[in-house]
């Protein structure tokens, strides 16, 4: 964070002294060239930031030992306090709107490790906003259905092309082009089988797509 706000600082900056330089240089051809070539290498380290920061939070969560999180229990209510809480500054720069539709008892308890699933569901409703104009809802909910908890995450972005939908929890499959790692859906499937015994799935179609996270519930929860 604070590499990109220099960043920024930069960008204004270069920006600033290239209006000065126009209006009060007669020659500038060489100045632009090198206006230019600040301009490029911010951009790209930019990338380089987004790039470094998906992978980070795609793969922080592996170094929790599943041994440890085996007995830990969590109810609705502590996950959907942490997911608000984490997601809040995104959403407010996404200018998104985040709807819950939370229709299971908050009390609920889960078996497993909270922050696993959270990392999860921040990694699909990150995804949702990304896949967002300005304005449109992101809606995260949950219910129950016999004895599973169903999660789900939706936006109203446009469909995922048919090509990518096959391969989508496939190891460096994205939608999201040269930004995009693949690494959070690869990763994030494998924490709900492995964590939760549980499943990833979505449907999506040209008004909406929405991902789901199906996790058994066991006697003790």
């Amino acid at each position: 964070m604070s590499s990109s706000g220099g960043i920024q600082i930069i960008k204004r900056d270069v920006g600033n002294i290239y209006e000065y330089i126009q209006s009060n240089c007669s020659n500038i051809d060489d100045i632009t060239k090198l206006v230019d070539e600040i301009n490029d290498w911010q951009q790209r380290i930019k990338e380089y930031l987004v790039y470094m920061s998906n992978v980070i939070t795609a793969v922080k969560v592996q170094v929790i030992e599943h041994s440890e999180t085996d007995r830990d229990f969590f109810s609705i209510k502590e996950l959907e306090e942490k997911v608000t809480l984490l997601m809040a500054y995104e959403i407010k720069k996404s200018k998104c709107i985040f709807k819950k539709e939370i229709s299971i008892d908050p009390l609920q308890q889960i078996n497993g490790d909270v922050n696993s699933l959270v990392q999860v569901l921040n990694n699909l409703i990150t995804n949702a906003i990304e896949a967002s104009k300005k304005g449109d809802t992101v809606t995260f909910g949950s219910y129950k259905v016999e004895d599973n908890i169903i999660f789900f995450v939706r936006n109203l972005g446009q469909k995922i092309p048919e090509e990518i939908q096959e391969k989508l929890f496939n190891k460096m499959v994205t939608t999201k082009g040269k930004n995009g790692t693949g690494l959070g859906l690869y990763i994030s499937k494998s924490i709900i089988k492995v964590r939760f015994n549980g499943e990833i799935s979505f449907e999506t179609n040209d008004k909406k797509t929405t991902f789901f996270i199906k996790i058994p519930l066991t006697e003790e929860e």
